[in-house]
Protein backbone atom coordinates (compact mmCIF):
# COMPACT_ATOMS: atom_id res chain seq x y z
CA UNK A 1 0.00 0.00 0.00
CA UNK A 2 1.67 3.25 -1.43
CA UNK A 3 -0.98 5.65 0.36
CA UNK A 4 1.81 7.13 2.65
CA UNK A 5 3.81 8.82 -0.45
CA UNK A 6 0.82 11.56 -0.21
CA UNK A 7 1.86 13.35 3.08
CA UNK A 8 -0.05 17.08 3.09
CA UNK A 9 2.04 19.66 2.62
CA UNK A 10 1.37 20.96 5.67
CA UNK A 11 1.94 18.17 7.75
CA UNK A 12 5.61 17.77 6.45
CA UNK A 13 5.81 21.90 7.19
CA UNK A 14 4.42 21.59 10.43
CA UNK A 15 6.96 18.42 11.36
CA UNK A 16 10.57 20.19 10.21
CA UNK A 17 9.21 23.86 11.72
CA UNK A 18 8.70 21.65 15.01
CA UNK A 19 12.05 20.42 15.08
CA UNK A 20 14.24 22.60 13.11
CA UNK A 21 14.27 24.97 15.87
CA UNK A 22 14.23 22.48 18.83
CA UNK A 23 18.05 24.02 20.05
CA UNK A 24 19.49 26.87 20.46
CA UNK A 25 22.68 28.43 20.24
CA UNK A 26 23.71 31.08 21.48
CA UNK A 27 25.63 33.74 20.95
CA UNK A 28 25.11 33.03 16.50
CA UNK A 29 28.02 34.89 15.75
CA UNK A 30 32.17 34.28 17.77
CA UNK A 31 35.20 36.05 16.64
CA UNK A 32 38.08 34.24 17.99
CA UNK A 33 41.42 36.24 17.39
CA UNK A 34 44.47 34.39 17.85
CA UNK A 35 47.10 37.24 18.93
CA UNK A 36 45.01 37.65 21.93
CA UNK A 37 42.00 35.21 22.43
CA UNK A 38 41.73 31.87 20.41
CA UNK A 39 38.65 30.63 22.24
CA UNK A 40 35.31 31.04 22.96
CA UNK A 41 32.11 29.93 24.41
CA UNK A 42 28.88 29.07 23.03
CA UNK A 43 25.72 27.69 24.70
CA UNK A 44 23.20 25.37 23.14
CA UNK A 45 19.84 24.96 24.34
CA UNK A 46 17.87 22.05 23.97
CA UNK A 47 13.85 23.76 24.20
CA UNK A 48 11.92 20.20 23.43
CA UNK A 49 10.45 18.41 25.46
CA UNK A 50 12.68 15.49 25.16
CA UNK A 51 16.95 14.08 25.15
CA UNK A 52 18.65 15.17 22.33
CA UNK A 53 22.05 14.25 20.33
CA UNK A 54 24.20 16.79 18.92
CA UNK A 55 27.00 16.93 16.68
CA UNK A 56 29.40 19.80 16.15
CA UNK A 57 31.31 20.53 13.05
CA UNK A 58 33.00 23.38 11.49
CA UNK A 59 33.76 24.13 7.96
CA UNK A 60 35.16 27.08 6.03
CA UNK A 61 32.84 29.51 4.36
CA UNK A 62 32.76 30.94 0.86
CA UNK A 63 30.11 32.97 -0.57
CA UNK A 64 30.73 33.23 -4.55
CA UNK A 65 29.95 36.33 -6.51
CA UNK A 66 26.20 34.86 -7.48
CA UNK A 67 25.47 35.18 -3.65
CA UNK A 68 25.66 31.35 -3.12
CA UNK A 69 27.35 30.36 0.06
CA UNK A 70 29.49 27.42 -0.09
CA UNK A 71 30.57 24.79 2.27
CA UNK A 72 33.19 22.42 0.66
CA UNK A 73 35.81 22.14 3.36
CA UNK A 74 35.59 20.57 6.39
CA UNK A 75 38.06 22.97 9.02
CA UNK A 76 37.76 20.45 12.57
CA UNK A 77 41.45 20.02 12.18
CA UNK A 78 41.79 23.81 12.55
CA UNK A 79 39.27 24.30 15.89
CA UNK A 80 39.22 22.26 18.94
CA UNK A 81 35.93 21.66 20.30
CA UNK A 82 35.02 20.62 23.52
CA UNK A 83 32.78 18.67 23.52
CA UNK A 84 32.15 17.62 19.60
CA UNK A 85 29.74 14.97 20.71
CA UNK A 86 26.77 14.93 23.53
CA UNK A 87 22.96 14.26 24.54
CA UNK A 88 21.40 17.02 25.68
CA UNK A 89 18.19 16.38 27.98
CA UNK A 90 15.06 18.42 27.72
CA UNK A 91 15.16 22.12 28.74
CA UNK A 92 19.15 21.53 29.82
CA UNK A 93 22.14 23.89 28.56
CA UNK A 94 25.12 22.81 27.68
CA UNK A 95 28.53 25.07 27.30
CA UNK A 96 30.74 24.29 24.36
CA UNK A 97 34.74 25.73 24.55
CA UNK A 98 35.58 26.35 20.75
CA UNK A 99 39.32 26.98 20.57
CA UNK A 100 41.37 28.20 17.06
CA UNK A 101 44.66 25.86 16.40
CA UNK A 102 45.54 26.98 12.92
CA UNK A 103 48.33 29.26 12.27
CA UNK A 104 48.57 32.17 14.80
CA UNK A 105 49.30 35.39 12.15
CA UNK A 106 48.14 36.08 9.00
CA UNK A 107 46.47 39.13 7.25
CA UNK A 108 43.24 38.94 6.60
CA UNK A 109 40.02 37.69 8.56
CA UNK A 110 39.01 33.91 8.12
CA UNK A 111 35.26 32.93 7.76
CA UNK A 112 33.61 29.76 8.84
CA UNK A 113 30.53 28.11 9.90
CA UNK A 114 29.46 26.09 12.88
CA UNK A 115 27.40 23.14 12.32
CA UNK A 116 24.99 22.18 14.72
CA UNK A 117 23.44 18.86 13.86
CA UNK A 118 20.40 17.09 15.30
CA UNK A 119 20.02 13.32 14.35
CA UNK A 120 16.39 12.28 14.89
CA UNK A 121 16.40 8.41 14.83
CA UNK A 122 12.54 7.76 13.93
CA UNK A 123 9.90 10.61 12.23
CA UNK A 124 7.18 10.98 14.77
CA UNK A 125 4.09 11.43 12.45
CA UNK A 126 3.75 8.24 10.77
CA UNK A 127 5.01 8.23 7.32
CA UNK A 128 7.67 5.32 6.17
CA UNK A 129 7.97 8.17 3.39
CA UNK A 130 9.65 11.52 4.95
CA UNK A 131 11.31 8.76 7.04
CA UNK A 132 13.24 7.33 3.85
CA UNK A 133 13.18 10.27 1.82
CA UNK A 134 14.56 13.16 4.19
CA UNK A 135 17.82 12.88 5.59
CA UNK A 136 16.59 13.58 9.15
CA UNK A 137 19.45 15.40 10.83
CA UNK A 138 17.83 19.33 11.88
CA UNK A 139 20.78 21.33 11.78
CA UNK A 140 21.48 25.10 13.80
CA UNK A 141 24.65 27.14 12.30
CA UNK A 142 26.28 29.69 13.71
CA UNK A 143 28.98 32.39 12.29
CA UNK A 144 32.63 32.09 13.53
CA UNK A 145 35.81 34.77 12.33
CA UNK A 146 39.11 34.20 13.07
CA UNK A 147 40.41 37.59 12.93
CA UNK A 148 43.67 39.30 13.55
CA UNK A 149 43.61 42.33 16.00
CA UNK A 150 43.91 45.25 13.57
CA UNK A 151 41.53 44.62 10.38
CA UNK A 152 39.10 46.78 8.42
CA UNK A 153 36.73 46.58 5.20
CA UNK A 154 37.86 48.27 2.18
CA UNK A 155 34.66 48.57 -0.42
CA UNK A 156 34.30 49.06 -3.86
CA UNK A 157 31.81 49.14 -6.52
CA UNK A 158 33.93 47.57 -9.43
CA UNK A 159 31.35 46.88 -11.87
CA UNK A 160 27.61 47.84 -13.50
CA UNK A 161 26.29 46.14 -16.57
CA UNK A 162 22.58 45.74 -18.34
CA UNK A 163 20.72 43.16 -18.11
CA UNK A 164 18.76 43.95 -20.84
CA UNK A 165 16.04 40.68 -20.89
CA UNK A 166 15.49 40.80 -17.09
CA UNK A 167 15.56 45.03 -17.05
CA UNK A 168 17.67 44.72 -14.05
CA UNK A 169 21.43 46.16 -13.28
CA UNK A 170 23.72 43.71 -12.13
CA UNK A 171 25.90 45.71 -9.77
CA UNK A 172 29.57 43.78 -8.65
CA UNK A 173 30.96 44.84 -5.06
CA UNK A 174 34.53 43.76 -3.78
CA UNK A 175 35.59 43.70 0.00
CA UNK A 176 39.11 44.52 -0.87
CA UNK A 177 39.79 45.04 2.94
CA UNK A 178 40.65 42.24 5.70
CA UNK A 179 37.67 42.25 7.85
CA UNK A 180 33.58 41.14 6.25
CA UNK A 181 31.32 44.17 6.55
CA UNK A 182 27.54 44.07 5.94
CA UNK A 183 25.68 46.68 3.85
CA UNK A 184 23.85 49.38 5.20
CA UNK A 185 22.51 52.65 4.42
CA UNK A 186 24.40 52.46 0.87
CA UNK A 187 24.04 54.61 -2.20
CA UNK A 188 25.50 54.31 -5.80
CA UNK A 189 26.18 56.55 -8.46
CA UNK A 190 25.68 55.27 -12.17
CA UNK A 191 27.02 57.27 -14.98
CA UNK A 192 25.69 56.55 -18.25
CA UNK A 193 23.83 57.07 -21.16
CA UNK A 194 20.15 58.60 -20.22
CA UNK A 195 17.16 57.62 -22.48
CA UNK A 196 18.05 60.68 -24.36
CA UNK A 197 21.26 58.89 -25.35
CA UNK A 198 23.01 62.13 -23.12
CA UNK A 199 25.39 61.41 -20.58
CA UNK A 200 23.62 61.15 -17.11
CA UNK A 201 24.48 60.47 -13.55
CA UNK A 202 21.64 58.51 -11.58
CA UNK A 203 21.77 58.27 -7.79
CA UNK A 204 20.44 55.19 -6.54
CA UNK A 205 19.51 55.64 -2.71
CA UNK A 206 19.04 53.45 -0.31
CA UNK A 207 15.41 53.27 -0.48
CA UNK A 208 15.85 51.65 -3.71
CA UNK A 209 18.48 49.67 -2.41
CA UNK A 210 16.67 47.62 0.09
CA UNK A 211 17.81 44.30 -1.48
CA UNK A 212 21.22 44.75 -0.31
CA UNK A 213 20.71 45.81 3.32
CA UNK A 214 22.07 43.60 5.80
CA UNK A 215 24.11 41.49 3.03
CA UNK A 216 27.67 40.22 4.01
CA UNK A 217 30.92 40.82 1.79
CA UNK A 218 33.31 38.57 3.61
CA UNK A 219 36.93 39.61 3.43
CA UNK A 220 38.86 39.62 0.12
CA UNK A 221 35.72 38.71 -1.97
CA UNK A 222 33.34 39.92 -4.59
CA UNK A 223 29.20 39.99 -4.48
CA UNK A 224 26.61 40.78 -7.70
CA UNK A 225 23.50 42.21 -7.15
CA UNK A 226 20.56 42.06 -9.27
CA UNK A 227 18.94 45.66 -8.62
CA UNK A 228 15.98 47.32 -10.83
CA UNK A 229 16.79 49.43 -13.60
CA UNK A 230 17.13 53.09 -13.31
CA UNK A 231 14.22 54.24 -15.25
CA UNK A 232 16.68 57.40 -16.60
CA UNK A 233 19.36 55.10 -18.32
CA UNK A 234 18.88 53.87 -21.47
CA UNK A 235 18.53 49.89 -21.14
CA UNK A 236 21.05 48.36 -23.62
CA UNK A 237 24.04 45.88 -23.08
CA UNK A 238 26.35 48.89 -24.22
CA UNK A 239 26.08 51.77 -22.27
CA UNK A 240 29.07 51.94 -20.85
CA UNK A 241 27.95 52.42 -17.45
CA UNK A 242 29.98 53.47 -14.24
CA UNK A 243 29.69 52.35 -11.05
CA UNK A 244 30.50 54.27 -7.45
CA UNK A 245 29.94 53.86 -3.73
CA UNK A 246 28.91 56.81 -2.12
CA UNK A 247 28.10 56.30 1.35
CA UNK A 248 30.53 54.38 3.30
CA UNK A 249 28.53 51.44 5.02
CA UNK A 250 28.17 51.40 8.68
CA UNK A 251 30.52 48.89 10.27
CA UNK A 252 28.57 46.21 11.81
CA UNK A 253 29.64 43.08 14.27
CA UNK A 254 25.87 41.75 13.58
CA UNK A 255 24.98 39.36 11.34
CA UNK A 256 21.13 39.19 10.34
CA UNK A 257 21.56 36.35 7.74
CA UNK A 258 23.58 33.79 8.98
Amino acid sequence: MRLAKKVPFFVLALFFHSTAYSFLVEPSILTLYPEKSAEALLAITNRQGRAIDIELKVVVREIDPQSNTRFKVFADDQFEISPKRFKLNSQRKKTIRIKWRGQPRFLAEKAFRLIASETIEKADIGSQWVHEKFPLKFRHVAAIYVSPLKTRPELVAVKAKAFVSQKKLMVEIENKGTRHQHLHGLSLRIDGLSTARKPITVIMLKEQLRKLDGQNILAQSKRRFLLPWPQQLLLQPNNNLKVQILLSTEASESEPKP
